[in-house]
């Protein structure tokens, strides 16, 4: 594992990937963090923003990760404080999730997106990818067929959508903490 992470002794809900809309071509590591507005996810490849309201918040904001965040400011003894990112910073550190064991661990941000990156093969430099004109053509097709559809069928969990509907992720995600946490 990474040098100067730690292993939370709380595992992630096996439905994490899911509300998090994880693609299944992914990785076995995510790292979970915010950049630029977004709740975040990437394995170093691929990466997408989710819901900040219905899984971000709560998987950050309860009982038990918050008890977690405190043994694990005392281990790692970062300069200032643990910091996923928000609207005014950019993250110093960053949530991995093991997606076969549920494992969660907090390292430094740098670290763990290099950690990440490495699940991915190096590219060969003396190779190169040679598009011919009918693969551009038929990318750009497909590329403009998927904007139309985004723009007939807007994105079922709009940013506003959540906050007027509850949502199944948010209390079952507080409810797994929360009530790992008691037991």
């Amino acid at each position: 594992m990474i040098q100067n992470s730690y292993k939370l002794s709380i595992p992630a809900p096996e439905f994490l990937p899911e509300a998090m809309n994880v693609a299944p071509e992914t990785k076995q590591w995510l790292g979970i963090y915010y950049t630029a507005t977004n709740a975040t996810w990437s394995d170093g490849g691929w990466s997408k923003t989710f819901s900040y309201y219905d899984v971000y918040y709560p998987l950050l904001n309860n009982d038990g990760i918050s008890i977690e965040l405190v043994k694990a400011h005392q281990k790692l003894k970062p300069e200032y404080n643990i910091d996923f990112g928000s609207d005014d910073s950019e993250p110093t550190h960053i949530l991995l999730l093991n997606q076969h064991s549920c494992d969660l661990y907090i390292a430094e941000f740098k670290a763990g997106m290099k950690f990440l990156r490495e699940q991915y093969p190096k590219p060969d430099k003396g190779k190169q990818t040679v598009i011919t004109k009918e693969e551009w053509e038929q990318i750009v097709l497909e590329h403009k067929k998927y904007i139309q559809e985004c723009m007939q069928k807007p994105p079922k969990f709009g940013m506003f959508e959540s906050l007027f509907n509850i949502s199944i992720y948010r209390s079952r995600i507080m409810n797994w903490f929360n009530n790992y946490c008691i037991n």
